[in-house]
């Protein structure tokens, strides 16, 4: 019984790998294999959550995973989202949430790591989000939340689980518009 629970397991992996989209849902281009592709870290990563740059790096864009390699979204064969992460939310095609742009960061000099836009495509909706650690400080954390619950945004703070620091994400979802285009 168990052998046949492994058998039904790996018919529905390969499944939703061969089913993986072909057409880009931002800019209706062609998508390739994400092995054929690779990102020069000599410049800014091309898609944080495909190429994050740890040492313990993303293992949910392996092997079946997609990528357009005109907008750099790409599609987890694992959790079959479209995803963007990048530094610069000006570098997203679709427009990043303005609730998110707008949010409160913690002053230069508190930031630890990396401040990532994210835009993660499912369906009709788009989550748009960001994500950082930092000194923890709990004024700023007050701040944080304040903006949150007036602004309508989820936020999720993990306390300390670094001694000193803290990670902060904020998220938001909308409706994808019909006439969301790309900025190409």
């Amino acid at each position: 019984m168990k052998s046949l629970a492994i058998c039904f397991v790996l018919v529905m992996l390969v499944g939703c790998v061969h089913s993986e989209p072909q057409r880009c849902p931002v800019c209706g281009g062609a998508v390739v294999p994400i092995e054929q592709v690779q990102d020069d870290t000599s410049k800014p990563s091309r898609n944080l959550a495909v190429w994050n740059r740890s040492s313990c790096g993303n293992l949910l864009f392996g092997p079946g995973s997609t990528i357009c390699p005109r907008d750099w979204y790409a599609c987890s064969a694992f959790s079959r989202k479209w995803e963007l992460s990048l530094e610069d939310p000006k570098g997203l095609a679709l427009e990043m949430d303005g609730r998110i742009l707008d949010l409160p960061l913690p002053d230069k000099g508190k930031i630890r790591s990396l401040v990532v836009y994210s835009q993660s495509i499912d369906g009709d909706g788009v989550v748009h989000s960001v994500g950082f650690w930092s000194d923890t400080d709990e004024s700023y954390l007050d701040r944080l939340n304040d903006y949150a619950k007036r602004a309508g945004i989820n936020v999720k703070i993990e306390r300390e689980r670094t001694p000193g620091q803290t990670y902060a994400t904020a998220e938001v979802k909308t409706k994808r518009k019909q006439n969301d285009a790309a900025k190409h």
